[in-house]
């Protein structure tokens, strides 16, 4: 007998319906489909031997913004941001990672230092020598590595609901019972794929990210439903599951023993909420950064406020970028 049935015979028969419902309205899509309009263009960046696709806005001449979006988002993730911040005198980049959207999909090398190298080749690739690089979750994390690795190719960082691995891995270890969710997020990003397929859809996977992580009611609001919508397509994506899995893993991800206890000597803006788990991790990175640590609160927004209010984070943003 074979183990998937075994699996689904464990599952309650009311819910198995609710899965198979949800499963039927995300059928399989192509990566083409998270192409939107905008006041951008799309663009492939090659580097380090894959193609990495770009939603990009403003001068290439102009400094550049490198923005990376987590395990469970795309480079659309700031597409209310691009333009404003372009208008403001930047050459905005807006990436979906490998394995994402319409990024070349590999079978492996998702960890935290080949990650960070490709922004660091997307930095060059555009002409740059450096960038100010914003990153959002296991985005953040990917910033916080190159920040350490190639300090040189980076201006700042802006660290959107995100911190240095190790110092999420030392709070989790001091503070279990404030970091359940990350700690049970991390778990879920070890499940293998086939049991994971069992127990989740790409719709029910946007929903609970969206609910969780935004303020209350967001994703009941007509743009809460439009993001919930868009990221049920993209999860939809064939072979993004994989990806999406490896990249979550970051967030807790051991690291090299040098980049355990690295300074960062680059400006750091903190954007995050007030909860107690981010305070603790804000007071950890203000230890791990010679230079300058801003923590930026934006109201009514949890952990995703670039889709929650992206015209105060593109008005931090810029204010932030100018003063670099």
């Amino acid at each position: 007998m074979s183990r998937r049935p075994l699996l689904q015979r464990l599952i309650p028969p009311r819910w198995r319906r609710e899965h198979a419902e949800d499963e039927a309205a995300s059928s399989p899509t192509i990566p083409s489909a998270v192409a939107l309009e905008g006041d951008y263009e799309h663009e492939w960046i090659h580097t380090r031997g894959i193609r990495l696709h770009a939603a990009t806005a403003g001068d290439p001449h102009d400094p550049l913004i490198v923005f990376v979006h987590g395990a469970l988002g795309g480079w659309f993730d700031y597409r209310h941001i691009l333009p404003t911040v372009a208008a403001a005198g930047f050459h905005c980049v807006a990436i979906d990672m490998r394995g994402f959207g319409m990024s070349d999909k590999p079978p492996s090398d998702y960890d935290l230092r080949t990650l960070a190298g490709d922004v660091y080749g997307v930095i060059h690739a555009t002409g740059h020598q450096d960038a100010l690089v914003v990153g959002h979750a296991a985005g953040g994390a990917v910033g916080w590595a190159l920040a350490i690795h190639h300090p040189e190719a980076m201006r700042g960082l802006v660290s959107i609901a995100a911190s240095h691995p190790t110092d999420l891995r030392r709070a989790t270890f001091s503070y279990p019972w404030l970091f359940g969710t990350p700690i049970i997020r991390h778990a879920g990003a070890l499940m293998p794929s086939r049991v994971h397929g069992l127990v989740t859809t790409p719709q029910s996977t946007a929903r609970v990210n969206l609910v969780a992580n935004t303020a209350e009611g967001f994703h009941a609001t007509s743009a809460g439903r439009t993001e919930l919508q868009l990221r049920t397509v993209a999860y939809s994506i064939a072979n993004t599951s994989q990806a999406r899995a490896k990249v979550a893993r970051i967030e807790l991800a051991p690291v090299p023993l040098r980049w355990m206890t690295a300074p960062v000597n680059l400006p750091v803006l903190l954007i995050q909420d007030s909860s107690t788990p981010w305070e603790k991790l804000a007071e950890r990175a203000a230890k791990r950064v010679t230079s300058t640590t801003k923590v930026v609160h934006i109201p009514h927004t949890k952990n995703i406020p670039h889709l929650e209010a992206p015209a105060s984070v593109s008005s931090v943003l810029v204010s932030f970028a100018r003063s670099l």
